[in-house]
């Protein structure tokens, strides 16, 4: 491209200034021409008119990014103009002097005088920014990035001898011009940290209330503690100062009082549904634990009940192992009672046999025995038929009418004839045993 049409391109772009008819940079004074080619310098440029300054400028002269130059050593601008291009299209520095065959030294110079006008640029259009401060409320984002790092000496502490280059961006949503970038100052870290850590309160503290607070914004963040905020307009904003729309300041003021009372009562209304769903909680636990406690009780006291009903049934058994015990003892002392009576008695009943003189407790010996007992017997069968006849004779003697039923159904006369029959059979008992041990007496004797 030949240089007026690219000086014409440029100028379109607003790469380059227009110097026609501007004053002259270098004295004040004069003014420059036009663009005019010198065939005995062989250059592009603008003369100044003034008389003691007579200095040419050149279309790309006193540019933040062009270097001009002079001699074997120039670079020409339409060099320069690619070198930049192939700049803001991201193309690596180490690649573009091999891509165009130039010298590196140039496009160093270029990617350097690049960055330097953008932090320019950006530093004049930050003092014109600004977030909130109109009649509604606006979304505001802020985030912190590493860049960087690099080794520093701290002799107070070595191991921390890494510095970050950490950077705040902070833009409002639907203006990307918004961007405001502030430098921050991370603390120091051991050399393997993965990074600086989240900014700091004493970082963010300035700058929130340099930049946010009191202008109706609402500021989102990526959940940090120390900047997660929601700033709320205290004062009136300047536009309801000013009055310059509709509603006037009262009317702003009283919506920000509005929104005050509606986050709080937003606040109040969560704060006691949590309690209320703490309280909830609380009493299903407590009536889980009381239930556990009684179904504890309850299996304690069956256990002891069960405890209880086995001691009774054990007692019950030793009882009647001891009754049953004390039967088979009395039957055991009724055996030998009746075995002493028979070993007595056989002891009685025994006699010498015959001349031998040996004791025979059986044999001819018994039968005698057997027929003394049944003559005792049928004596005391005439005794028994007696008394049957006195008592018959007495009961004819109480006379006919005086036999009645009592109210218990017993039979008889008076009380006092039942008594006497009473003793004359005690009396006939005793005569009995008298006439039983005569007789064994008499058998001894014998």
């Amino acid at each position: 491209m030949k240089y007026p049409s690219l000086v014409r391109l440029l100028r379109r772009d607003q790469i380059i200034p227009e110097w026609s008819n501007r004053p002259c940079p270098h004295c004040g004074a004069g003014k420059l021409s036009k663009l005019t080619f010198y065939p005995y310098r062989k250059v592009w440029a603008h003369r100044c008119s003034a008389k003691f300054c007579q200095k040419y400028v050149q279309p790309h002269e006193f540019h933040p990014i062009f270097v001009q130059g002079a001699g074997a050593s120039k670079t020409s601008l339409q060099t320069q103009a690619s070198i930049l291009l192939c700049a803001t299209a991201a193309v690596p520095q180490h690649c573009l002097s091999k891509i165009m065959d130039v010298d590196d030294k140039i496009v160093s110079r270029i990617y350097n005088n690049l960055d330097i006008a953008r932090a320019r640029f950006v530093l004049a259009h930050e003092k014109r920014i600004q977030y909130g401060g109109s009649a509604r409320w606006e979304d505001v984002e802020a985030d912190e990035v590493d860049l960087g790092k690099g080794l520093v000496e701290n002799y107070d502490k070595p191991k921390l001898n890494t510095k970050w280059e950490q950077w705040l961006g902070v833009v409002q949503r639907g203006s990307p011009g918004s961007l405001r970038l502030i430098r921050l100052d991370p603390p120091l870290t051991k050399p393997r940290s993965p990074g600086p850590g989240p900014i700091r309160k004493r970082d963010w503290k300035p700058v929130a209330k340099q930049y946010l607070e009191g202008r109706r914004i609402v500021l989102h963040t990526d959940g940090a503690s120390l900047a997660t905020m929601v700033f709320v307009m205290t004062m009136t904003s300047p536009m309801a100062q000013t009055g310059n729309y509709e509603g006037g300041g009262e009317s702003s003021e009283t919506e920000a009082m509005l929104m005050m009372m509606m986050l709080l009562v937003m606040v109040m209304v969560m704060m006691m549904m949590m309690l209320m769903m703490m309280a909830t909680m609380t009493t299903m636990v407590m009536m889980m634990v009381m239930k556990m406690v009684t179904m504890m009780k309850s299996d304690d006291d069956d256990d002891d009940d069960d405890d209880d009903d086995d001691d009774d049934d054990d007692d019950y058994d030793d009882d009647d192992d001891d009754d049953e015990h004390d039967h088979d003892d009395d039957y055991d002392d009724d055996d030998d009672y009746d075995d002493d009576d028979d070993h007595e008695h056989g002891a009685d009943d025994g006699v010498l046999d015959g001349d031998d003189g040996e004791y025979d407790d059986g044999g001819g010996g018994d039968d005698d025995d057997d027929a003394d007992d049944d003559d005792d017997h049928d004596n005391d069968g005439d005794d028994h038929d007696d008394d049957d006849d006195d008592n018959d004779d007495d009961d004819g003697d109480d006379g006919d009418g005086d036999d009645y039923i009592n109210d218990d159904g017993d039979c008889g006369g008076g009380g006092g004839d039942d008594e006497e029959d009473d003793d004359e059979d005690e009396d006939e008992h005793q005569d009995e045993d008298a006439d039983e041990h005569e007789g064994e007496d008499e058998h001894q004797k014998e």
